[in-house]
């Protein structure tokens, strides 16, 4: 499940789901939590597409600001 996939250090800012999409936007804490959200995102069985449409990496703060889209199977 999504939810399960989600690491600490992860804050969602806007979460979209229709039938076939879903679509995040959001912040990661660290590097490593982006890196392991990702992961966790490709490894899930339900989703089929995974496309990182949007990244910033904030130098004074080391946090990662990220809208990402995956699609259903």
């Amino acid at each position: 499940s999504l939810s399960a996939s989600v690491p600490k250090g992860i804050i969602m800012e806007k979460v979209y789901i229709d039938q076939n999409t879903l679509r995040l936007t959001g912040k990661a804490e660290t590097e490593l939590s982006f890196a392991t959200f990702l992961a966790n995102m490709k490894s899930m069985d339900s989703l089929s597409y995974l496309n990182i449409r949007d990244t910033n990496f904030e130098q004074n703060t080391k946090s990662v600001t990220f809208t990402i889209q995956a699609t259903y199977k």
